[in-house]
């Protein structure tokens, strides 16, 4: 907890520490890291779990050494304690995530989504943050200067109450598709119920999942044998099971 509270520790650090000691700041990230997954192993009160992740919030909110790995080690912690962390905590971790760009990947979403779907509790979000929002999942990010991947807009609709951000999120995935279709993101946006199943979009999934003859894996390549798989079947027929969709006709 000292680690994430004390700015005074954390400047004397970056004095005395030569800026380009990569050796030095690799230890830096590396207490991070260890003092996360200690916390999530340990059996403590979950009183104290809210205290540390205050403190990791406030630290996460003015840091910039650490590396973007380190950053994976807040979704551990965040499954191994999130069950005790205080909803106003989890907004602060929502609203945190929007504006740190090392916590723009799915995973990180994904599993903050899954701990407010258990508790049936929604994020609220402001005008400015749905424009950000909509920045992460469909555009060129303005933070990250790349494009994420589609499925967050998964993850921040199961979040989020607003029914106006709800249809513009919904009308942004149709056009995505309609564009340049993406078969994860139809996959869990239809499965999910956020979009309707569309029949031209379903026979776009069972085109994709066809094997392709110049298809390259790590297994073809030592074995010399085409590596023929149909990909994403499970998916399709999960869809299938879900929406009682025959197979037995000849778009399968």
């Amino acid at each position: 907890a000292n680690f994430f509270k004390n700015e005074n520790l954390r400047k004397s650090f970056s004095e005395n520490c030569e800026e380009n000691n990569y050796r030095f700041w690799e230890y830096y990230n590396n207490i991070f890291k260890n003092i996360l997954t200690l916390v999530s192993t340990c059996d403590i009160e979950p009183s104290v779990i809210n205290k540390i992740t205050k403190q990791l919030i406030d630290f996460l909110e003015s840091e910039t050494v650490l590396n973007q790995a380190s950053y994976g080690s807040i979704n551990t912690f965040l499954n191994r304690c999130g069950k005790n962390i205080e909803n106003e905590l989890i907004q602060s971790f929502f609203n945190l995530g929007i504006k740190n760009r090392f916590l723009h990947d799915s995973e990180f979403f994904y599993t903050l989504s899954s701990i407010v779907k258990k508790r049936e509790v929604k994020i609220e979000i402001t005008p400015e943050q749905f424009t950000a929002i909509r920045n992460i999942s469909f555009e060129e990010c303005n933070l990250c200067k790349e494009k994420h991947n589609d499925t967050n807009s998964i993850h921040l609709y199961s979040m989020i109450n607003d029914t106006d951000f709800l249809k513009e999120i919904e009308n942004h995935i149709l056009i995505k598709l309609e564009k340049d279709f993406s078969f994860d993101l139809f996959y869990q946006a239809t499965l999910f119920d956020l979009i309707p199943l569309n029949d031209s979009f379903l026979n776009k999934a069972i085109e994709f999942s066809l094997p392709k003859s110049d298809r390259i894996s790590f297994k073809s390549v030592f074995s010399g044998i085409p590596d023929n798989r149909f990909e994403n079947v499970e998916c399709l027929l999960n869809l299938c099971f879900k929406f009682n969709i025959d197979t037995t006709t000849s778009e399968f």
